[in-house]
């Protein structure tokens, strides 16, 4: 019916001249298929839905297991440790620091207009 692809146009009209013309035309058939929700009061609406927000719900069958407390350690990372992060964070700034720098300076021209 449609003389170019996505002409609704062209349906309507023959629609609209058949309705003019005293002919039956089946609406139901017509609408069936579409997608047609229900009204919803703006009030009633949730327009943001976060699933974080919604209640956690575990499975029965799942096995809870105990924690000891007293085996986490609170201790200190080890200076090893905090020697890898110190080198990584400074590879990373010896290779990004000059991009980061012109980021923040673009960063604060734009605050200050």
């Amino acid at each position: 019916v449609e003389s170019k692809a996505g002409r609704d146009q062209d349906l309507n009209t023959i629609i609209a001249s058949v309705f003019v013309q005293g002919g039956d035309i089946d609406w139901n058939a017509l609408y069936e298929n579409r997608l047609v929700r229900p009204f919803v009061p703006a009030p009633q609406k949730q327009f943001i839905a976060n699933s974080c927000e919604n209640d956690l719900q575990i499975p029965a069958d799942v096995e809870v297991l105990p924690v000891d407390m007293n085996s986490i350690s609170s201790e200190p990372l080890s200076l090893s440790y905090e020697t890898e992060f110190v080198d990584a964070l400074s590879e990373y700034f010896s290779e990004r620091g000059t991009f980061l720098a012109e980021l923040i300076r673009a960063d604060l021209e734009s605050l200050n207009g």
